[in-house]
């Protein structure tokens, strides 16, 4: 047929054709994975300004409408399972964004390691009611200016209990049983779930607590990602679908292009069909060059003395 599919000429455009579109997938796919890879420290990136812009507002101009507005913005970072809670120099709350966390309506309290002078940033910190009560421990991220906090837990005759002056690391406390004011128990443990950023506001006497699930910490990232995912994964079965056909397709072209070359067309065919691209660049540097015939324009090959199509002689100056 003389527009059949399988003509020379549309196979090549054809597999032309497939090997941009899979250049073109393989390339986004790439793009994407790289997204994906990046996403946990654009995400982290991201709380780590949120909660600095809330530190600089609240410097500059204390509790107001700016403050709790960014103050909302962050808490979208994890979808809710978040809560900014400031507190006065004696820790009692005069913002919060919501109620998650709180173990006491109006007061919120913190213990951390006093003794620990060679670090700034201390692992565990342990969020205590007003009779000491242990209630949860948290694991401190950003953590700057804790020397109010230290000051504190100084104070407080449970921080010896829980921090021990000659013991350096919290894990080596092991799993100790606290017995509370109320008779309950807390099993001392660096387990927790639940991350803390905290920053002392010096110039306004505040205490600035962030505090989130760390299995919600980058709810919008598992949520973004698990579209990158999907788009990959259809990328991928696209790549696949296109793949196949340029498979099946690349040594038909081989065959019927070397059978007019009167090469040895099936094993060049099986050739290309096993090795693909490669069997098919080996094909086209042994393949026969092609000149243009003079006299009727069709490509014939450099060894030919006569055009197999209009019988003129092809000249030297030809080739």
């Amino acid at each position: 047929m003389k527009h059949s599919f399988f003509k020379i000429s549309n196979l090549k455009k054809a597999l032309v054709i497939l090997f941009s579109i899979l250049i073109l997938l393989s390339v986004s796919i790439l793009i994407v994975t790289e997204e994906i890879k990046a996403q946990p420290d654009n995400i982290q990136k991201s709380i780590a300004d949120k909660f600095n812009e809330i530190k600089s507002q609240l410097e500059i101009q204390g509790i107001t409408k700016n403050v709790k507005g960014t103050i909302g913005d962050y808490s979208k970072l994890f979808d809710g399972f978040s809560n900014i809670i400031i507190t006065d120099d004696n820790g009692k709350i005069i913002y919060k964004a919501n109620d998650g966390y709180i173990s006491e309506k109006n007061k919120f309290s913190i213990l951390i390691d006093p003794w620990k002078s060679n670090r700034s940033v201390t692992d565990i910190a342990y969020v205590v009611d007003s009779k000491n009560n242990i209630k949860y421990s948290t694991e401190l991220d950003i953590s700057r200016n804790t020397n109010k906090m230290k000051s504190q837990s100084a104070k407080n005759a449970l921080s010896k209990v829980l921090f021990p002056k000659n013991i350096e690391s919290d894990d080596s406390l092991g799993d100790k049983q606290i017995t509370n004011s109320d008779g309950s128990t807390y099993v001392n443990s660096s387990d927790t779930n639940i991350i803390m950023n905290y920053e002392y506001i010096a110039s306004k006497g505040l205490n600035l607590y962030s505090l989130y699930d760390s299995e919600h910490q980058f709810n919008n990232y598992y949520i973004f990602t698990n579209q990158l995912n999907g788009i990959i994964r259809w990328l991928i079965v696209c790549a696949f679908i296109f793949l196949s056909i340029f498979w099946i397709l690349l040594p038909i072209w081989v065959y019927k292009d070397s059978k007019k070359q009167n090469l040895n067309s099936p094993k060049w065919s099986i050739i290309s069909f096993f090795t693909n691209i490669l069997g098919l660049g080996i094909y086209l540097i042994l393949r026969p060059k092609k000149i243009k015939c003079l006299s009727c324009n069709k490509d014939v090959q450099d060894d030919w003395i006569l055009c197999p199509y209009c019988g003129e002689k092809i000249n030297i100056k030809d080739k």
